[in-house]
């Protein structure tokens, strides 16, 4: 793998395009670190983002551009509060909450629509449904444990 990619990068030109055989030799370096995993896949992943500025194929910021859209940073910033949330037991103590408001079987479904309605306003709604899975889970473990008692 390293050998083809140092010797696709040193072909001067290829044709009209003289960037092509540096931008190949950086496809292959990445195949093959795929395909063996003799690296983690999120570097794997990543490694075109800080080569291919060092070889010219194009400028950090229009590579930089592919990789990143303000949808992305939107979920991942979402997944973020989610997993963070579910770190300091704060599912937990929601559900703890909605269940000494609403103690009776037939309000939970409300409970949930009007936790899942105000954690929306501040997280996506694909996080807001990766917390309540788990806040979910919390209550029915607590109900669960209550009836066996």
């Amino acid at each position: 793998g390293g050998v083809l990619f140092v010797s696709l990068a040193a072909v001067p030109r290829f044709g009209d395009k003289p960037l092509a055989p540096r931008a190949a030799a950086i496809v292959v370096l990445c195949a093959w670190l795929w395909v063996t995993e003799c690296v983690p896949l999120s570097v794997t992943a990543l490694l075109p983002l800080f080569v291919l500025p060092l070889l010219g194929v194009g400028t950090a910021d229009s590579i930089a551009k592919a990789y990143f859209n303000d949808i992305q940073f939107l979920f991942l910033g979402s997944f973020a509060i989610a997993r963070a949330m579910e770190k300091f037991n704060l599912h937990k103590r929601i559900a703890l909450r909605v269940l000494l408001f609403f103690p009776w079987p037939k309000a939970l479904l409300l409970a949930f629509m009007l936790v899942t309605f105000v954690l929306s306003m501040w997280i996506a709604n694909t996080a807001t449904a990766g917390v309540m899975v788990p806040l979910l889970l919390s209550i029915l473990d607590r109900i669960n444990d209550d009836a066996a008692e």
